[in-house]
């Protein structure tokens, strides 16, 4: 997991929560509390994983912020 955000992985939180995925998109704790940029970067910083929505539909998976998980995340973005 990492244990520091990096700025690709900053980008990457803006992009999901208020960017790529519209007004609607977000992330949510397990619990399905929306949550703040500032909640998801501390809940990131210290290793979860998040749900997250696309267009206000949730989404059947979670963020993964291992390696592996950015590489994935990162070949689904829209060029």
């Amino acid at each position: 997991m990492a244990e520091s955000l990096t700025p690709r992985m900053k980008r990457a939180l803006l992009q999901i929560g208020y960017g790529v995925f519209g007004r609607e998109g977000g992330f949510y704790d397990e619990g399905g509390e929306r949550l703040d940029l500032r909640s998801a970067n501390a809940l990131c910083r210290r290793g979860w994983v998040m749900y997250y929505t696309i267009g206000g539909a949730p989404v059947s998976g979670r963020l993964d912020l291992t390696d592996e998980g950015w590489r994935m995340f990162e070949e689904c973005q829209p060029r």
